[in-house]
């Protein structure tokens, strides 16, 4: 019964997100801002229908780097609706979306936020972890529920939830390609939405000149305090 429901709900109807803004905490910046990029699916399709296994590289939501992101549903037991968004028909459905990172150096840091809509059942909102070069399966440093309500008559046929969910992540090192990973607490899991943006910022590394400036005012320090010493004594 609530397979039928939710593959019978309007697409307008899952959609919801929080926009990237500089006045926004979770954010600071928007999209389209330099060293920043985004990828964002409103309707999920299969590119491998011949697999148990689901692939959908063609997001509707585009950033700098085109459709090269990538979601997948790994577990086998998830389908496409008519309504576009993924069902776990008989378990936990699991998920990894790979993303291409900025790669602005070692000195960079990056802010990434991902945001998740479900319906019916919920997330295992603690298996949501982060990898890329140099990290592994990273928790995230902020979650919040953005949103709940229900539908249906609670506990009856029908029934459940429309969560929307964001984690964040922030990383003091250069972020290159990198995999946000999650899964489903059990079956009747309807994944709706999913949105991740990534910023990057670079701290500027002193240029030759500068430092050796810095050097040569330290040293004038040093030997101005050895001389007064020397006429203390």
């Amino acid at each position: 019964m609530l397979f039928l429901l939710l593959s019978s709900l309007p697409t307008s109807w899952l959609r919801a997100e929080i926009i990237p803004s500089i006045n926004n905490a979770n954010f600071g910046w928007t999209r389209g801002t330099p060293n920043s990029t985004f990828s964002g699916w409103d309707v999920f399709s299969n590119e491998t229908p011949t697999l148990a296994t689901i692939l959908d590289s063609t997001p509707e939501l585009l950033g700098q780097f085109g459709a090269s992101a990538r979601l997948q549903e790994t577990s086998g037991f998830g389908i496409v609706l008519g309504s576009g968004n993924i069902y776990g028909l008989s378990g936990a459905t699991t998920f990894i979306v790979e993303q291409p990172g900025l790669n602005l150096g070692p000195s960079a840091s990056a802010r990434i936020v991902a945001q998740f809509q479900t319906l019916g059942n919920e997330l295992n909102y603690g298996s949501i972890r982060l990898s890329g070069t140099g990290f592994t399966n990273v928790s995230p440093n902020f979650t919040q529920e953005l949103s709940r309500s229900t539908f249906g008559t609670p506990g009856g046929q029908g029934s459940g939830v429309n969560v929307r969910y964001l984690a964040r992540w922030d990383l003091s090192q250069n972020i290159g390609n990198y995999s946000v990973a999650f899964e489903s607490a059990a079956s009747a899991v309807s994944l709706g939405r999913f949105q991740l943006d990534t910023f990057a910022t670079v701290t500027a590394v002193p240029e030759p000149a500068s430092i050796a400036l810095l050097a040569l005012g330290v040293t004038g320090v040093l030997l101005l305090r050895a001389r007064r010493k020397w006429y203390l004594s």
